[in-house]
């Protein structure tokens, strides 16, 4: 299925996965499911984990722009999301979206990583801190 989507933890965080070849129909779709899912629960923030590692060609960028916004104004418990392993095709539309929508995205190599830092969100209502690197 090339794009799945339920609870990762309910009710504060979804999962959205995307593989191979989307059609239009199908992420128009997910986005009804994804919508319905985050309505179920009002009162909470529900941050969406996003895995892209296994996604292959996506609609247009038209398409995926209008889609975003439908999600911004028929959730307005929506959160963070977190998009784990997205191609650089992806990761140039997804600085694009984040560009003219008002969407906050953050995007991570692995799916660990974007857990950890939405269960954060979810719990503290903030993202883990940071280790500090080295100061030059």
């Amino acid at each position: 299925m090339p794009c799945e989507t339920g609870w990762e933890v309910e009710p504060h965080l979804l999962y959205f996965k995307l593989s191979g070849t989307v059609t239009a129909e199908e992420f128009s779709a997910a986005i009804d499911r994804t919508i319905a899912l985050a309505n179920s629960h009002p009162d909470s923030m529900v941050h969406t984990l996003i895995d892209a590692v296994e996604a292959g060609q996506l609609p247009n960028l038209a398409l995926l722009g209008r889609e975003v916004r439908r999600v911004l104004t028929d959730s307005p418990n929506r959160g963070t999301s977190a998009v784990c392993g997205p191609s650089r095709v992806v990761r140039l539309i997804l600085e694009m979206l984040i560009k003219v929508t008002a969407m906050r995205i953050q995007v991570f190599e692995s799916r660990t990583e974007a857990r950890q830092f939405l269960l954060a969100l979810a719990e503290h209502g903030q993202p883990p801190r940071q280790e500090a690197g080295p100061t030059r």
